[in-house]
Formats: C-alpha cells, sequence, structure tokens
C-alpha cells in the first residue's frame, strides 16, 4: 500500500472525539471572550450614565446655589451679603444674617 491509501483510512475514535472536544472549547470560549467583552461595554455604559447623572447634577446645585446666593457680581441679579452678629454690648446671643442688595 502507498502514502494514497493511509490517507483514505479513517482516524481512530479517540482522535475523532478529542478533535469534537477541542472544536466545542474553541467554540465556547470564544463565546465567553464575547460575554466578556459585551459585560464590559454594559459596565461601560452604565459608568457613563452615572458619569453624566451626577455631572448633570452638580451643574443643577450650582445653579440652585447661584439663585439663592448671587453674587453682586453678577450683572441683574441680586447679591448676598453676610453680616455677623453684632458686638456692641446688649446685644449679645443675636445670630447673623444674610443681606440681600440690588445690583448697582
Amino acid at each position: 500500500m502507498g502514502c494514497g491509501a493511509s490517507s483514505s483510512r479513517q482516524e481512530p475514535a479517540e482522535v475523532v472525539e478529542l478533535r469534537a472536544r477541542l472544536e466545542q472549547l474553541e467554540t465556547s470560549q470564544a463565546g465567553m471572550v464575547q460575554e466578556k467583552s459585551t459585560e464590559s461595554q454594559n459596565v461601560a455604559q452604565e459608568w457613563q450614565q452615572v458619569e453624566a447623572h451626577s455631572l448633570a447634577n452638580e451643574e443643577l446645585f450650582l445653579r440652585q446655589t447661584q439663585k439663592n446666593y448671587g453674587h453682586a457680581s453678577c450683572s441683574g441679579r441680586k447679591g448676598t451679603e453676610w453680616q455677623p452678629p453684632p458686638t456692641k454690648p446688649g446685644t449679645e446671643g443675636k445670630p447673623g444674617k444674610w443681606t440681600v442688595h440690588a445690583d448697582s
């Protein structure tokens, strides 16, 4: 028999089984890799949403704060000024206060 006859011979059952298992492993591994990358994409998207949400909250907070305690230097807004508690005798215990003044 020559070389051609051996190539047409069937492989042992073990080899066929091992090849099938190897293919199955490679397929499942590719699936896991795909799953992992999908998972990391989801985490990345979630993180972006959280970041965007916290940035929006921060902006809202700053806008609210500016509205409540605007600066006299902001044109067209009322400014606020802190007046410390009075220090004259007989006025002990009086609190300090914020005074709102019109922009000039």
